[in-house]
């Protein structure tokens, strides 16, 4: 009895194979090439048979251009390791600090993996975010031990000088590979059970080129007609002509809706079809038709492009009413998975408005994002108010989404529309009336951002009104928004810092109550950074000690990273190096375990900000330097302090021109709020860069706006900070009643300039134990005397010092050298 040929099967050359097989050497493969040439197809069957041999497979398809769904597939890669929990945890890693640190977990986890893990990620060509490719490329140069990862994409993933970087680690299998050869076609025949002579293999050949699925459609085509299609035709009407053409109606009506989704399972085409006849229905297209494939996943399916294309454009046939429906009943499923980016997707074009906005509230707004921005106001546009005017709650979402879009006109119109409908919506209980209106005000109390009093109109008036706690602030987000400083944020006007301190002591606890603790600490840390500000280093531990205790309690990170800062700058004029360092190093450590891969960024503008005042430029975070300050995840509110780091950055390197190129972007940058602390910190930054460059004149003018800022306050240290370069320029200020201030600041300067030139002295190469050991030696301490000082054996002081000499290459007897040690540093 003859076999009826069937052409569902997987067929790959030798020249595959055999590049297929390389893959585990290494730790990177790009399989590139147009589509239909079966790249999917090829990779699914290796690693199926790799899983088989013991190999770790995973697998994420991309569909469509959404960073933030890319970065929730992949770490779902991860699922099952020691590293997942970590990894879902963290946002986007957009910065580099932010991909070091995933690279790290990375590692960490696999350094010592025994057993091969891979990592398929198809149909890349759909996303365009830059650091999605950033990410993927600095995983590929990590080369991690039995980590192996591959990208399909139509289109080229790596440039070519990222290839270049990625040298031995990246294996490339291209169209030219993929493709069928005529030798190839004809073994693909023969295991197909189709036997064709040589000159019709020639024709396939010709008319094809190899590209695997035009192969198929035409031997589709041959054996239900006897004869090839023309060349003329295009893929999509060989598709229509050869594969859905002759389906029965019902079949061809369940492909129609399930070529709406990306992937989809059984029970999904049961949904939709409303009929559990979709099971078996499935399983004769599948079977049928090389289009539609089952994947590794249990009872998942997915259509390959070409086809789903196809099937959309008979869905747009379908009537208008039809298609809402089924779209309806696509997001319903989605809702019921907990899947809400995809639900809100299918609600939103199926004009269910009901349905889209109880997906909204069940989701509390967290799927949305800047790329729903326009998306937000075609709904609130296009939503009967009837409707709108029901749901509450969304509406506020909607709000705080449109605050953080920037949509301001269009957020108070939401919010007038929203207070009408809650006043005349007769289901609403008096409680539930007065949880929406407080939530109302706390979202409103936004738009008074920096402003503490009238921020806290609001909060007040939220708390009359509610009888739980607001869901629209608070939780995990940071109240810092990534500031390393308190004052900085809320410092508005000259004369009013000690006002600034007492509005924190008055308003904070009401907000404290409002959010459960969220943003603990701030009002100590403010009374601490002021009396820190003003030179008096006595008064700051009291304040510092009780807002590390209330942050610690709420797990406040960004509070506890900024009391650490004002610790590192009373360190700076301590001259104690050490200390800096072990703060840093302790933060960095209490970052990354809490997974606040954001406040890492911070970490790093208290590192460039403290090391150029030290004048220490090789130690200044690379982005930093360089000046790609918009590269790195800093949110809105905190950019105007990063870029007052900067202008220090800059005074460092000797760069005065750029800082003063700069002013009209800095000072547009911090008068949005306003950030006066930003501001008085420029104009003594610009003094600097004046004078520096021999422009007297500008540098008064400069230095007496800043202390039309500063002086009221008595707010010294950014004076003393900035010394080194203006310090002359202070006996030109002749007004007799500044003179106290500028002896205050004076001294402190004088105290800043011993920390800043033993740090000067000491030589790159030495650690800082090392380097304590150089000057207690210098001092003509005795090695017993040393040992007692530092905690150390004098044996170990014996080893530190040989060891300074051998760096510092002295020579001769211990006597010697250490008499040249002393005359190098005392």
């Amino acid at each position: 009895m003859k076999t009826r040929p069937h052409l569902n099967i997987t067929y790959l050359s030798e020249r595959l194979q055999e590049a297929l097989c390389d893959i585990f050497q290494y730790s990177v493969t790009t399989v590139t090439a147009p589509m239909g040439y079966g790249k999917t197809t090829a990779v699914s069957a290796f690693l199926k048979q790799a899983e088989n041999d013991g190999v770790s497979v995973r697998r994420q398809s991309i569909y469509g251009d959404s960073s933030a769904s890319f970065w929730k597939g992949f770490c779902r890669l991860f699922s099952g390791t020691a590293v997942y929990k970590e990894l879902a945890a963290l946002p986007f890693p957009t910065d580099e600090n932010s991909r070091a640190f995933f690279l790290e977990l990375l590692e960490q986890a696999f350094e010592k993996n025994d057993r091969p893990f891979c990592c398929f990620i198809d149909d890349l060509h759909l996303l365009t975010d830059p650091s999605v490719f950033a990410l993927l490329f600095a995983l590929g140069r990590l080369a991690l031990p039995e980590f192996h990862l591959i990208l399909a994409s139509r289109n080229p993933i790596f440039s070519p000088s990222e290839k270049l970087r990625l040298g031995k680690n990246l294996l490339e299998i291209d169209a030219v590979t993929l493709s069928l050869q005529p030798g190839e076609l004809k073994n693909y025949c023969s295991l197909c059970g189709l036997k064709l002579d040589a000159a019709s293999l020639s024709s396939l050949h010709q008319l094809t080129e190899g590209w695997f699925s035009c192969v198929y459609l035409n031997l589709t085509a041959y054996l239900a007609e006897g004869h090839f299609i023309e060349d003329s035709a295009s893929i999509y009407d060989m598709i229509f002509h050869i594969l859905l053409d002759p389906l029965p109606s019902d079949y061809r009506k369940l492909l129609t809706f399930l070529g709406l989704a990306d992937e989809f399972t059984g029970s999904q085409a049961v949904y939709l079809w409303k009929n559990d006849s979709a099971r078996e229905m499935l399983k004769n297209l599948t079977e049928n038709n090389a289009f539609i494939s089952r994947l590794p996943e249990p009872d998942t399916f997915r259509c390959h492009h070409m086809l789903k294309s196809c099937t959309r454009k008979m869905f747009d046939e379908l009537p208008t009413e039809e298609q809402n429906r089924c779209k309806a009943r696509m997001g319903t499923w989605y809702q019921s998975q907990g899947r809400y980016e995809e639900a809100i997707h299918w609600l939103s074009l199926s004009d269910n408005y009901e349905a889209l906005l109880n997906a909204v509230e069940e989701n509390r707004g967290y799927a949305l994002n800047i790329q729903h921005q326009e998306e937000v106001l075609r709904w609130l546009d296009e939503c009967p108010k009837a409707t709108l005017a029901r749901h509450s709650y969304a509406l506020l979402i909607f709000m705080r989404r449109l605050y953080t879009f920037r949509r301001i006109p269009e957020m108070l119109r939401l919010k007038d529309f929203f207070l009408q409908s809650v006043s005349e919506n007769p289901e609403l209980s008096e409680t539930e009336r007065g949880n929406l209106l407080g939530e109302c005000e706390v979202i409103l109390s936004f738009l008074s951002y920096n402003d503490i009093q009238g921020m806290s109109l609001h909060h007040r008036k939220a708390l009359t009104l509610m009888t739980e706690k607001t869901t629209s602030v608070g939780g995990s987000g940071s109240w810092t928004f990534g500031s390393p400083s308190v004052l900085a944020m809320y410092y508005r006007t000259p004369g009013s810092l000690d006002r600034v301190v007492a509005d924190m002591k008055e308003c904070m606890p009401c907000y404290y109550r409002l959010t459960g603790g969220h943003g603990s600490g701030a009002e100590d840390l403010t009374e601490a950074e002021s009396l820190f500000l003003q030179g008096n280093f006595a008064a700051v531990p009291l304040p510092l000690k009780r807002a590390e205790l209330a942050a610690l309690d709420k797990k406040q990170w960004g509070m506890l990273l900024c009391k650490d800062f004002l610790e590192m700058r009373l360190a700076l004029f301590a001259g104690d190096r050490e200390r800096i360092q072990e703060l840093m190093d302790e933060q960095k450590k209490t970052l990354k375990r809490e997974l606040q891969s954001m406040f890492l960024n911070t970490l790093d503008v208290c590192s460039a900000f403290l090391y150029a005042i030290l004048g220490c430029k090789n130690e200044i975070p690379e982005w930093i330097a360089s000046g790609r300050l918009d590269s790195a995840l800093v949110l809105h509110p905190a950019m105007p302090i990063l870029f007052m780091a900067y202008g220090e950055v800059l005074l460092a390197k000797g760069d005065y021109s750029r800082l003063i190129a700069m002013e009209a972007d800095l000072r547009r940058r911090f008068s949005i709020y306003p950030n006066l602390l930003c501001t008085l910190y420029l104009e003594i930054q610009l003094s600097g860069a004046f004078y520096q460059l021999g422009d007297n004149e500008k540098a008064l003018s400069h230095l007496q706006a800043a202390f039309t800022i500063g002086e009221e306050d008595r707010i010294a240290i950014p004076f003393a900070e900035n010394a080194a370069w203006i310090r002359p320029l202070f006996s030109q200020l002749l007004s007799p009643a500044s003179q106290p201030f500028i002896e205050e600041i004076l001294r402190l300067a004088d105290l800043l300039d011993e920390a800043r030139s033993d740090e000067l002295r000491r030589p790159a190469c030495l650690t800082d134990n090392e380097w304590k050991a150089v000057k207690l030696a210098a001092s003509r301490l005795s090695n017993r005397e040393i040992a007692l000082e530092m905690g150390f054996s004098e044996g170990t002081v014996k080893q530190y010092l040989n060891r300074i000499y051998g760096k510092l290459h002295l020579e001769g007897d211990a006597r010697n050298k250490r008499r040249r040690l002393e005359e190098l540093f005392k």
